[in-house]
């Protein structure tokens, strides 16, 4: 069964303390959502000293992409809902990152330090764009890739249906060959103005 686990960030026993609360999300990941919603409301939500400051969600929001992008790599196959602002800041974090978001939130909070944020985004990053480059390449799970092989698939062609682009993909055992090629569409775009469309990924016209 789902649990949530609190963290005051102000005292415990004040109604309108500031908090973190890590909720359960699945085998895949934990939400983590920044609680300011009485503080606001009993402190003047329209006092602009006490708004969410625009690096602040900037910094979780490059966060939150690489997130979400590491949890579908791992194999989640839904969506996300959440919004930003400032009532509530939510990340979503695979769970061996749970701390290091609760860590980055609290530091973003209550220091104004967004570093950690950035960091966070950094340390979870998966170079898709590489796999996406021209080329044919053979990728080794354990060596290229740690995810399950169906999965790592299914990410991959997740990526480059996003930037127009067909991954010719056959799987070996623990081995993936990837050859990815402009869409019929891309190419025509490109065709018709080069220069408004270039290929995507370093990819030619010939």
């Amino acid at each position: 069964m789902p649990t949530t686990r609190t963290i005051y960030l102000d005292d415990r026993h004040d109604p309108d303390a500031r908090k973190i609360q890590v909720r359960g999300g699945g085998r895949h990941f934990k939400e983590i959502v920044l609680d300011r919603d009485n503080y606001l409301w009993h402190n003047g939500a329209k006092d602009a000293s006490r708004a969410v400051p625009i690096e602040f969600l900037d910094a979780a929001e490059y966060a939150q992409d690489r997130l979400i992008d590491r949890i579908w790599y791992r194999g989640y196959e839904g969506n996300f809902s959440y919004g930003k602002g400032d009532h509530y800041v939510t990340l979503f974090a695979p769970h061996t990152h749970v701390d290091a978001a609760v860590e980055a939130l609290c530091a973003a909070e209550l220091h104004a330090d967004f570093q950690p944020l950035h960091a966070l985004g950094d340390a979870v990053k998966v170079p898709y764009e590489q796999w996406l480059t021209p080329g044919e390449r053979f990728l080794v799970r354990g060596v290229d890739y740690d995810t399950a092989t169906s999965a790592f698939r299914r990410y991959l062609r997740h990526h480059g249906k996003r930037a127009n682009l067909r991954m010719n993909i056959r799987a070996e055992g623990d081995t993936v060959r990837v050859r990815p090629v402009p869409t019929q569409s891309a190419r025509a775009l490109h065709d018709y103005d080069p220069e408004r469309h270039p290929l995507p990924h370093g990819h030619s016209a010939v």
